[in-house]
């Protein structure tokens, strides 16, 4: 990216001045990332901050920095609204001729969005982003993606009830902006949330209803499918990149906004989320060659734990974090996660049909039964991508919350 700043004033009156930063300098991200922290952001965030989880600080350090794999084929700018010296808004800006929305529809991305008003907004996207997407030869641009269709994506439009780990969650303030801006829907995806309880899984196991019936029920679907389940051996985690990698871009290439993954991106964002995922929420299922098919990555709800931390993650943190997730169900003074969210899964077409998907989720389903977690979220779907979506309907599950892309392309 550009190492030059650059100022965009504000109209007349407005007293707003955009402000172009570069992440390769530790102050202008720190910048960035603290405006979340400003009065003005805060307010709007006020009214829920029971639900709100604000972003780690390290891990949004750790997307930006020019470190991250991604920019080796992503050309990416930062910009920052103020008022005064007061800063009232933040995005940024992503170019990746990788993605499918980039190759097929020229549409550039936004993201990591925050403004204190329609104001800010519109100096954010229209004098910040847009200018520097049309140079990269963007016909529209579209968000939130912050900064890949495999991240944090989406404005949240319904279901303002629950914040949960690696999903956007915003003032409802912001669909509000972007339709006063001219941005239109450009794609919808949903989320699930529904009871941890055997009878939630009744629909599917019949009338087994310990884990122990689901672990026998998910063997047996998987062998009908000519695959065998395991657990992630996280002593091998470059393999796992490796094998994860083939199978969801062969599963997902197809499906609206596809952005391949590479191990190496893989392995520099979900490195320290795998350390403490428990090793039985990463499920594998490979064929009688050895080769992954399928696989299911789930993760407990931490947004429980990190609220109260206020973006920081030190050494308490840490700690507390890593006793919420592997103490035991009622161990004393442990705050625990109470949701399972179902983050990603991928089986290759020639499987899916098989089974496969249903014996994966129902090794989940057991562990989670077991260890006593009280819900479970599957989350994103694609709203129209309907191999998954059979899934929430065969458990009888609605959407309870949706998240909008929104676009905008000039007249």
């Amino acid at each position: 990216m550009s190492s030059e700043v650059k100022v965009a004033p504000g109209s007349a009156g407005s007293g707003l001045t955009v402000t172009a930063l570069r992440a390769n300098v530790r102050a202008d991200l720190d910048r960035f990332v603290a405006v979340t922290r400003s009065a003005p952001i805060r307010t709007l965030y006020e009214p829920y901050r029971e639900i709100w989880c604000p972003p780690l600080d390290d891990t949004l350090r750790a997307t930006l920095a020019p470190e991250n794999p991604i920019y080796e084929h992503t050309d990416w700018s930062l910009f920052v609204a103020s008022r005064g010296t007061v800063d009232v808004g933040r995005v940024a800006a992503f170019w990746n001729p990788l993605s499918t929305l980039v190759a097929n529809d020229k549409l550039g991305f936004f993201g990591f969005f925050e403004a204190a008003d329609v104001e800010v907004a519109r100096m954010l996207l229209f004098e910040g982003v847009w200018p520097w997407l049309k140079r990269h030869g963007a016909s529209g641009m579209v968000g939130n993606i912050s900064p890949t269709t495999n991240d944090e994506v989406g404005v949240l439009i319904e279901g303002f009830h629950q914040h949960i780990l690696l999903l956007a969650f915003n003032p409802p303030e912001y669909p509000r902006f972007f339709a006063e801006l001219g941005f239109g829907k450009e794609h919808d995806i949903l989320g699930f949330t529904a009871p941890f309880r055997p009878e939630t899984f009744q629909p599917v196991v019949g009338r087994r209803h310990s884990y122990d019936d689901m672990d026998r029920f998910a063997d047996v679907m998987a062998r009908r499918a000519g695959v065998t389940i395991e657990t992630l051996d996280k002593r091998h985690a470059d393999r796992f990149a490796r094998e994860f990698c083939s199978v969801y871009n062969r599963a997902w290439r197809d499906h609206w906004g596809f952005e391949p993954y590479t191990s190496a991106e893989l392995l520099y964002t979900a490195r320290d989320l795998l350390g403490l995922i428990p090793k039985d929420l990463v499920q594998l299922a490979r064929n009688k060659a050895g080769e992954m098919v399928g696989v299911v990555i789930c993760t407990p709800d931490l947004n429980d734990i990190f609220r109260s931390f206020d973006g920081k993650m030190g050494i308490r943190e840490m700690a507390k974090t890593a006793a919420a997730i592997f103490a035991p169900p009622g161990f004393p003074l442990v705050k625990r996660s109470k949701t399972i969210r179902y983050i990603a899964l991928g089986v290759l077409p020639e499987y899916e049909s098989k089974g496969t998907s249903a014996a994966l989720m129902m090794k989940i389903a057991s562990y989670g039964l077991r260890r006593g977690y009280t819900h479970l979220n599957i989350s994103w779907v694609l709203e129209d991508n309907e191999p998954m979506l059979s899934v929430p309907k065969k458990l009888h599950l609605s959407p309870d919350q949706r998240w909008r892309f929104f676009s905008w392309r000039p007249t």
